[in-house]
């Protein structure tokens, strides 16, 4: 076939410009004068459709030379530049000859010259050795992934990646096969822009679409087209795979919804197997399978036989990457990955230890090997790292009580439920093992239950039967003698149970530390299971809140399956003939081809980016110190007080301020983490900047990390202290780094400043006594300014000696007090997160989420507040969300089945939210300021509004909807009666979700969850975020629209910005505006502003519009 390419419509290119073209595994290329042709070969056109890439270069040298054929020369050669810059360029050039002569050459490989282009074009290249890519051979691989399931294959596509960047003579075509393609691009895609715009480009990956199949994805993400645009897949889009010429093709997945008609393929995808050849001129023809024949990869079916023999007749060797050659997961390899790839390890990981095998899964041996062995050191060594951190904290100590409590009741569930089924399992089976004492050998094998225990295993287990009275188990011997004595069953019970009251005591740790109480209730469909869920299944394990990857860290230590493979295939691409015919042997027979410390050693090698010749080397040969306080007298000084940690607004906060520094030569912050554990704080912040990269994050050099005084309040969310952590993010030894007061213009407190002294006349020395050693910094633009992050009586500033004492001392030291309050606060919007590095956007979602999901609290605030958060603000949230939800899956069939669901549940839900939140909140009125509960048409007490006036239209509309009341009906009702319609709606929208979403999953909803959540306990209110069910699968969309909360410490941060670098007219024109009742920001206005802010516009441009705006419409949100 001719190609033929020129410029259209008379563009002139500049001089010297050439042409290459790349289809398949082939590159052509010639001089492009406004028009070239070129001839591709037949055998490069084994199907209906072929893509291919064009690239345009320009020379910007030649020179000449000439040399022996058969000797060794070193030659230097003067370059004649075509550019300015390249004056004076010499290049050396080395040739020695070829032992054995390649069939191909480089750039022409797969045809002759005279099929390929003209002589003259060879000569032109050749002889004058144009200075543009290097010409070598293409070797080529296609990947088969079901990214998704596990997160084996997102790991082994960024090994793939890692590798190619220092592989440019290595091309990778990545196929998404099984379920939906597009869903497990866009999973992928979610990983590479997590890693932001520092993420290099490869070119040499290709990405294509498979053919749907009916395959369930474990973990389903929704298919996003600019997630994948952003990524730069877009052209996966419109890339179905249809075949090509491979040097290596890895199996990472299975290839369901191929055509197993391999003599006489369909045409289009369905037929693209019998379309995958051999690269002219490959040493390296190998069909690499992770996992061995009757394996998930390599089911025993005819299109998967069928696929090898086809690859085989034309010259391809099917090998297996098995057990020898797999390697676990090692915390090490996390430094190369980026954020969103480290989060779904971990959380793989959690879910492997969390659930049990089932027990109707492979047989009793198997089970009994994973419950005593496996998982049980994974158990145990994730507990051990959680109670050394937190040995003797109250939470623990309350947590440990807990558990003692109900043990005798899960121990039962346990025995009666997992350990029964798996009896009942075995009796049944073909291969019964029966229930012997585990000193017998094993039927059919040479060794012991007993052999298969761990040693931390029968350790526990020994010590649990040395405290037991011989009752328990239908024991007849004494509980210290020998292990060897007891039953499988017996010991099965034991493990299962060491195992689940080690996970159940971090469960109970984790509700303690935020306020609530650990609930059976919540437990049992974790421990009983479900109707479709074995007891201790991971997708009923309740969901932990907070940061809690530094438990998951440690379970970290499974097999790592398609890594291994593709580590295997990257070697195999840059070996010679005759490593490859060692390696297909090994394989073969089962052996490793590297020991396992050399294994992991590769891997992180090749994370990190080591080249081809280094890996396949590997395989020949073994077959900042602590940021301080700046000292000069010339910048202008802010103090940060901040309990950031909380919620991802204070994150936001130092990230807006990180921005500006990086343009301010002449300003320093000070941030001072306060309350509870302060450098526990400080771990979140930590963490934003590592993953975004603290080198790229300019502003950290202005900004300087010290720590307050401890005090009682505990963190809303867990979270492990990790020094490490905190010196990557140039905060080395900050649990040292103590404040001890100092000179600002603008003091921001952003927290409260409980733990610190109340005495300013005669402060005690060190940090309890910091405060009372602040004073005011000459400025620059007037008086210094102490700027509170919301009203007196507010969580910041409760009305206590403690603050108002600290702010009448500010005042005498010359600062004015100005409060940041509803007024002034912005709110999160979509288009802020923009700007946001991912891991701070990650953030940003799981506290908007959680604030979703959880109605404030009967008991908390006033009755008048109740009502209008629940029938406005959100509502209004929750009801984008929910739009937005049913506008996505309105076509699914789950979606139709989550609504015939909550269709016979509603009213059940509705009577609860009445008995639970309602009564409650009723009774908390009557205690404390009384509105009472009078028609929604009325005034509200102490106001000039009726309560009709502050429901949303959403709100009333649903209402309306759904009771088929007319307007004035609904007037006529009552607060309590509109509030608990309300809810029940807020509650549908969500349950609606989570029931897809349990749909989805193949799960039937837990109706005993959904209750445990609105319900409430004695201890927990109803509605409480906490007790929401946990949802799987992908819950970014849904999360992004309920973003709208304000932003209180960002708003703030902003503000201080302004009157930091304003003039002296500016500052009090802000200052004005800050404290005056008028309005003097429109919703629009405040929304351009901040993000003008967050995407880094100069504060001149921002302050100018913040105060050149009409007076006739301000407000202070920024």
């Amino acid at each position: 076939m001719y190609v033929t390419i020129q410029a259209q419509d008379g563009f002139k290119l500049p001089c010297d410009c050439y042409l290459e073209l790349q289809v398949g595994g082939s590159q052509q290329f010639a001089k492009f004068d406004q028009q070239c042709k070129f001839t591709l070969p037949s055998l490069l056109l084994g199907s209906s459709v072929q893509r291919g890439t064009i690239d345009i270069y320009q020379k910007v040298g030649t020179c000449d030379f000439s040399f022996q054929a058969t000797g060794n020369e070193n030659l230097t050669c003067n370059v004649t530049a075509e550019a300015p810059s390249m004056e004076g360029l010499r290049l050396r050039v080395d040739t020695e000859p070829q032992e054995s002569p390649r069939q191909n050459s480089g750039l022409f490989d797969f045809c002759s010259a005279s099929s390929f282009c003209t002589t003259d074009k060879i000569n032109l290249l050749v002889n004058h050795s144009a200075i543009t890519q290097g010409f070598k051979d293409i070797s080529r691989m296609l990947v088969f992934t079901d990214v998704g399931e596990e997160v084996d294959d997102e790991a082994a596509l960024w090994l793939c990646r890692q590798h190619l960047k220092s592989t440019p003579h290595v091309e990778v075509d990545v196929v998404f096969v099984t379920g939906y393609p597009l869903q497990r691009a866009t999973r992928w895609a979610q990983i590479l822009n997590s890693a932001g715009e520092s993420l290099p480009k490869v070119r040499q990956i290709n990405y294509y679409t498979g053919p749907q199949s009916d395959r369930h994805m474990r973990y389903r993400t929704f298919a996003d087209v600019d997630e994948l645009r952003a990524a730069g897949l877009d052209t996966f889009l419109s890339r179905p795979f249809e075949g090509g010429y491979y040097d290596v093709v890895l199996q990472l997945s299975p290839v369901w919804g191929f055509s197993s008609n391999f003599a006489s393929p369909q045409a289009g995808t369905a037929g693209a197997l019998a379309h995958i050849r051999p690269r002219p001129g490959s040493n390296c023809l190998l069909q690499i399978v992770v996992g061995g024949v009757g394996s998930t990869n390599f089911p025993r079916d005819d299109l998967h036989f069928g696929l090898q023999k086809a690859l085989n007749e034309k010259g391809f060797r099917t090998v297996h990457v098995e057990k020898s050659n797999y390697l676990n997961w090692d915390k090490g390899m996390f430094e190369t990955f980026p954020p969103k790839l480290v989060e779904i390890v971990l959380d793989d990981e959690w879910n492997k230890a969390v659930g049990r095998i089932p027990p109707f899964a492979a047989n009793l041996l198997v089970r009994f090997r994973v419950n005593t062995n496996v998982n049980y050191d994974v158990v145990d060594r994730a507990y051990a790292a959680f109670e050394q951190d937190l040995r003797g904290t109250p939470s623990l100590v309350k947590a440990k009580q807990w558990w003692s409590e109900v043990r005798d009741e899960v121990e039962a569930k346990i025995l009666h439920g997992y350990v029964k089924l798996s009896r009942d399992r075995d009796n049944k089976s073909s291969d019964v093992f029966g229930n012997h004492m585990v000193s017998e050998k094993i039927k059919g094998m040479k060794f012991s239950w007993e052999s298969l225990m761990s040693r931390t295993c029968l350790l526990d287990v020994g010590a649990v039967l040395a405290l037991q009275d011989g009752a328990n188990l239908r024991r007849t011997v004494r509980a210290d003698s020998a292990i060897s004595l007891q039953m499988v069953d017996d010991i099965l019970h034991l493990a299962v149970c060491e195992m689940t009251g080690k996970l159940l005591k971090i469960y109970a740790y984790n509700r303690y530390i935020s306020g609530r109480e650990p609930d059976m209730a919540q437990l049992a469909p974790y421990l009983d299971g479900t109707q479709d869920k074995a007891p201790l299944d991971f997708h009923t394990f309740p969901e932990l809140h907070g940061d809690i990857s530094s438990i998951q860290k440690e379970v970290v230590g499974n097999p790592m399956y398609d890594p291994a493979g593709m580590l295997v295939a990257l070697i195999a691409l840059g070996s010679n003939a005759q490593q490859i015919a060692e390696m297909s042997s090994k394989l073969d027979q089962k052996m490793a081809l590297m020991d396992d410390q050399s294994r992991v050693a590769a891997m992180k090698a090749v994370y990190l980016g080591e080249t081809q010749e280094q890996l396949v080397m590997r395989y020949a040969d073994k077959s900042d110190v602590g940021k301080k306080r700046s000292t000069s007298n010339s910048a202008t000084r802010m103090l940060v007080l901040t309990d950031v940690g909380d919620d991802a607004d204070g994150e936001a906060a130092l990230w807006l301020l990180s921005t500006y520094l990086a343009q301010m030569t002449d300003v320093d912050v000070d941030v001072v983490f306060t309350t509870g554990s302060p450098a526990l704080r400080a771990m979140r912040w930590a963490s934003v900047l590592n993953n975004a990269g603290l080198q790229n994050v300019q502003g950290q050099k202005s900004m300087h990390y010290f720590v307050g005084v401890e005090s009682c309040a505990e963190m809303k969310y867990f979270i492990k202290l990790d020094e490490n952590e905190l010196n990557r993010a140039g905060m080395r030894d900050l649990s040292e780094s103590f404040f001890d007061g100092g000179a600002y213009n603008i003091i921001i407190q952003a927290s409260p400043i409980e733990g610190f002294s109340g005495n300013f006349t005669d402060p005690p020395s060190g940090p309890e006594g910091a405060l009372a050693r602040l004073s005011a910094a000459p400025g620059k633009s007037g008086r210094p300014m102490y700027i509170v992050v919301g009203d007196e009586g507010t969580t910041n500033f409760p009305r206590d000696d403690l603050h108002r004492s600290f702010r009448d001392f500010l005042v005498k030291q010359g600062f004015s007090p100005v409060h940041a309050n509803q007024k002034s606060y912005a709110h999160w919007g979509l288009d802020l997160l923009l700007y946001l590095p991912p891991t701070l956007v990650k953030l940003v979602l799981q506290d908007e989420w959680r604030k979703a999901v959880g109605r404030v609290p009967p008991s908390k605030a006033s009755l008048f507040a109740r009502f209008r958060v629940n029938t406005y603000d959100n509502y209004e949230v929750l009801d984008a969300a929910y739009r937005s939800f049913v506008h996505t899956n309105k076509t699914d069939t789950n979606f139709q089945k989550a609504l015939a669901w909550w269709s016979r549940f509603s009213g059940e839900v509705k009577q609860c939210v009445i008995d639970s939140y309602i009564t409650a909140s009723r009774e908390s009125d009557n205690m404390g300021t009384v509105f009472g509960n009078p028609a929604i048409k009325c005034q509200i007490s102490g106001r000039q509004s009726t309560w009709r006036s502050t429901m949303s239209d959403s709100c009333v509309r649903d209402i309306l909807a759904s009771t088929q009341m007319t307007e004035n009906q609904l007037l006529a009702l009552t607060v309590d009666e509109v509030m608990s319609l309300a809810v029940t709606q807020i509650t549908g929208k969500l349950l609606q979700i989570y029931a897809f979403h349990c749909f989805d999953a193949k799960m039937t909803p837990s109706k005993t969850l959904c209750l445990a959540y609105v319900s409430g306990s004695s201890e927990n209110p109803p509605l409480d975020f906490y007790q929401f069910p946990r949802l799987f699968g992908d819950l970014s969309t849904v999360k992004k629209q309920v973003v709208g909360n304000p932003m209180y410490d960002t708003s703030a941060a902003l503000l201080a910005l302004c009157l930091m670098t304003g003039t002296t007219e500016q500052c009090r024109l802000l200052t004005e505006k800050v404290t005056s009742q008028t309005p003097w920001l429109t919703p629009a206005e405040r929304t351009s502003i901040l993000c003008a802010a967050f995407r880094g516009e100069s504060l001149p441009n921002i302050i100018d519009k913040m105060c050149c705006l009409q007076e006739t419409t301000m407000t202070v949100n920024f």
